[in-house]
């Protein structure tokens, strides 16, 4: 064979072998391409699978509405009495500089503390005005400062030393405007204190001898701690119907308390009603 023809072969051979080698490199990369290809569509799979069903908003709006609707209500009536609660302390401090007598005084002082919400300087007031003048109304009143700090064992005490003095007494709550017996006032600290058997008692007492909204209110805390809902629900809506307008949405927020507990049949731990605002003082 000549150099020429050997030459030619060779040629033929090389380029024979090179197109074989393209064929095997384009036939290595289509299935490269088809894996990525499927590769980019499985998270999209994925993605489509994993979609959440978020309850609708309109049907949470429906399970809160009353609730709300109260919430409003107890709101603006709190607002609606800051002016009023304002004036009967500034009334209350002026008596208190008009005052001679030493114990009038500190009982004056610590009635304008109250009435501005600082219940550790009412304390503080009132304790030395009964220190020098042992007075029921003073001992009353102490013991709604001890109230109106969760001090339930304070306020049980004082509230005790006043019933002993005057077994009949009331104060008067100013700013909402509306009277109080110490009896009624003792049922709801009872309450508070988990003592229902003792709370219904006293509460029927004082029901008896003069109805109050804390009475009824005290009654319906008992109730609830044993169960009886239909009676606790009978006392709450007493206690609204005699209730002055400032009271009525705090009432009105109980009642839907107690409607939920009975709907769900739970017991009303007096601890649970407390942190739910019920029996709470509204202002």
């Amino acid at each position: 064979m000549s150099v020429k023809k050997k030459a030619v072969t060779k040629k033929k051979a090389v380029a024979k072998k090179k197109a074989i080698t393209k064929k095997k490199t384009v036939a290595k990369k289509k299935p490269i391409r088809k894996k990525k290809a499927i590769a980019k569509k499985k998270p999209v799979t994925k993605k489509r699978r994993v979609v959440k069903k978020s309850t609708p908003r309109n049907t949470v709006r429906l399970n809160i509405g009353s609730r709300a609707a109260n919430l409003e209500g107890r709101v603006h009536n709190a607002i609606d009495l800051l002016p009023r609660a304002a004036e009967v302390s500034e009334n209350f401090l002026e008596l208190a500089s008009e005052a001679s007598d030493p114990s009038q005084q500190a009982y004056f002082m610590g009635m304008a503390a109250y009435e501005s919400k600082d219940f550790d300087s009412a304390r503080e007031f009132l304790t030395q005005s009964y220190e020098m003048k042992a007075e029921a109304e003073t001992a009353a009143r102490l013991a709604m400062c001890s109230y109106r700090l969760t001090d339930y064992q304070s306020a049980e005490h004082w509230i005790d030393i006043a019933l002993a003095n005057n077994p009949n007494g009331s104060f008067r709550a100013y700013v909402l405007d509306f009277e109080v017996a110490y009896l009624s006032m003792r049922a709801l600290i009872q309450a508070h204190l988990g003592q229902a058997n003792h709370a219904l008692k006293e509460a029927e007492k004082a029901i008896a001898m003069k109805p109050d909204v804390a009475a009824y209110r005290a009654a319906s805390m008992a109730r609830l701690a044993t169960g009886d809902f239909r009676g606790a629900l009978a006392d709450l809506e007493e206690a609204f119907n005699i209730a002055p307008l400032s009271l009525k949405n705090e009432i009105a927020s109980e009642i839907d308390l107690a409607n939920r507990l009975r709907e769900a049949e739970v017991l009303g731990h007096p601890m649970t009603l407390a942190s739910r605002g019920m029996g709470a003082w509204p202002v």
